[in-house]
């Protein structure tokens, strides 16, 4: 038989300030709640409450089931988010507490830009199509990538007659 209540059971929810965006569902919080307590729990120990459970918007419209535990990991997408866990002791008594949990992305995406043909060859002054093929990575999903302008090294027309006259030698891309 379980006594009635000297009192409320206390929820202490503790998370890390912010955790990294790893994938494109986002990053992993470590949610704690450890520390609640009950009255009735033995000396040194939460062994009172029966349940631990992890809210997103407590008592909004859209409030969400996170999960259960003690200690909750969570993968939330990049941004902010009002957490709330509710401790529930053994005669329904519970307690709640609410902390914010942020997900980052402070990763730089990568760009590679590989060219088809690689190499012009040979020198015949001839207009050769050449496709670039531009892939960008990140580890929070797939970044929008648009190529803009293509360039040249060298000048339209080389000064003096050695060239032999090349003007027009980049079609379709921007100097």
């Amino acid at each position: 038989a379980v006594n009635a209540s000297c009192g409320l059971p206390t929820a202490v929810a503790t998370a890390p300030g912010s955790a990294e965006c790893t994938s494109e569902g986002g990053g992993t919080v470590v949610l704690d709640g450890r520390d609640s307590t009950d009255p009735n729990s033995s000396p040194g120990t939460n062994d009172a409450l029966a349940a631990f459970e992890w809210y997103e918007d407590y008592g909004e419209p859209g409030q969400t089931l996170l999960g259960a535990g003690a200690t909750f990991p969570v993968t939330l997408p990049v941004g902010t988010h009002r957490i709330t866990l509710r401790v529930t002791n053994r005669v329904d008594e519970s307690g709640r507490d609410e902390l914010t949990a942020e997900v980052v992305d402070t990763g730089t995406p990568s760009i590679e830009v590989e060219l088809e043909p690689a190499v012009l060859w040979p020198p015949n002054h001839r207009i050769v199509e050449v496709d670039a093929i531009v892939t960008a990575t990140d580890a929070c999903g797939a970044p929008a990538v648009t190529l803009v302008s293509v360039d040249r090294r060298e000048p339209d027309d080389a000064p003096g007659g050695g060239e032999g006259s090349t003007s027009g030698g980049v079609e379709g891309g921007e100097r």
